[in-house]
């Protein structure tokens, strides 16, 4: 009886031991690691967004848009490559670009472009507004993010409308344009792009950057130069023409003073 009592014992431990090895390999298995992927800032505290806009009309050849990509498991000491690719969306109706994208040696975050070329008399998406999504293809190295950051999806646009943050921003951290631009129009934001140089950009609340901030965002000091070269330009054309400008509305146009 003791016997078999001792064998019954022995064999509950070596059950109960085989599942902690079980369990412990699975909670501490680091072979895999997953790749986040979002537009905006790499701040913890920043703008995480799934979706931006490229405007084809705003740009002449080539040009791109900023993606993150943070890993959610441990540091390396190696490189650790990784492959975006389309897989969903006006895949045909647009020439596209990837890089050869890896995780630095150790690193955990970085930030990579996806290029968009524009052929001549390039005429997709002018009356309607096309998107292409991306996504992380798994490999040895990485698996897909998190849900919610496991694609990223890219809003195509072919000619000069309203942006997405004019009336409204976000977040706090930034500013809408109409506080630097006032009400908007074509005819309005056609003028600031040719006056200024810039389009599809966002405005910092502060005069400083913070690191890791994208190429597309400027300071509020920035925005306030801006301002003035457009009111500036504007009382040159108003005074060098007998009607002043106008918008599609008919409405003359005027920035506020800032």
């Amino acid at each position: 009886m003791k016997k078999i009592f001792a064998a019954i014992v022995i064999c509950l431990f070596m059950v109960t031991m085989s599942s902690c090895r079980k369990n412990e390999r699975i909670y501490f298995d680091t072979t895999h690691t997953a790749l986040n992927i979002w537009f905006g800032t790499t701040a913890g505290t920043g703008t995480v967004l799934a979706q931006t806009t490229y405007n084809f009309a705003y740009q002449k050849d080539m040009d791109s848009v900023i993606f993150n990509a943070r890993v959610t498991g441990k540091v390396t000491d190696f490189d650790r490559p990784f492959t975006l690719e389309a897989v969903e969306g006006d895949i045909s109706k647009v020439e596209y670009v990837l890089g050869d994208y890896k995780i630095p040696a150790g690193e955990y975050l970085a930030q990579f472009p996806i290029y968009f070329r524009k052929a001549a008399n390039y005429n997709e998406f002018k009356d309607n507004e096309g998107s292409i999504v991306f996504r992380v293809k798994a490999n040895d190295e990485f698996l897909e993010g998190a849900e919610g950051l496991n694609s990223i999806t890219v809003a195509l646009k072919n000619s000069v409308g309203k942006p997405d943050n004019w009336d409204s921003e976000v977040t706090s951290l930034y500013r809408a344009l109409t506080y630097y631009f006032g009400t908007y129009s074509d005819v309005k934001y056609s003028f600031i792009i040719n006056i200024t140089g810039m389009s599809n950009f966002r405005i910092y609340y502060s005069t400083s950057l913070p690191a890791g901030t994208p190429d597309n965002v400027i300071t509020s000091a920035k925005a306030q130069y801006m301002n003035r070269q457009c009111r500036a330009a504007l009382t040159q054309y108003n005074e060098s023409n007998t009607v002043p400008l106008t918008d599609e509305f008919g409405n003359i146009i005027e920035f506020p003073n800032r």
